[in-house]
């Protein structure tokens, strides 16, 4: 299951229930349905966080290029590193043309990828 169809199944499941969670009856002067929704997002994701650490190997990987945070398997641990998924070929050119080596199922550009992390990263352009 992706991490939006997640936050789907989430969302409906809280419309069944009844009353405010305790941040909300907490916090005065939030009265609105977006500011309550909010609250109870964030609180719902902050109790939540593995679900934002995925399958390397899996079925729900970041787009080609997209460089995340991810974890290696080393030396009987993980190791924290960036990696991403690379194009199978540059330039439009027959010149510029090259195959990436790429690991594992998930396509990655180094090998023992184990999981990875499905948030934007802060880079500066």
């Amino acid at each position: 299951m992706t991490r939006k169809e997640e936050i789907k199944q989430a969302a409906r499941q809280k419309e069944k229930e009844v009353g405010f969670t305790q941040i909300v009856l907490d916090v005065k002067g939030v009265n609105s349905a977006y500011g309550i929704g909010f609250l109870e997002g964030a609180q719902w994701a902050d109790e939540h966080p593995n679900n934002l650490w995925k399958d390397a190997q899996g079925e729900d990987l970041p787009e080609i290029d997209r460089d995340v945070i991810a974890l290696v398997e080393a030396h009987g641990g993980y190791k924290v590193v960036f990696a991403h998924r690379p194009k199978h070929f540059c330039g439009e050119k027959e010149l510029d043309y090259h195959q990436p080596i790429i690991y594992d199922k998930g396509g990655w550009n180094m090998p023992d990828v184990v999981y990875w992390l499905d948030l934007d990263l802060p880079i500066k352009e």
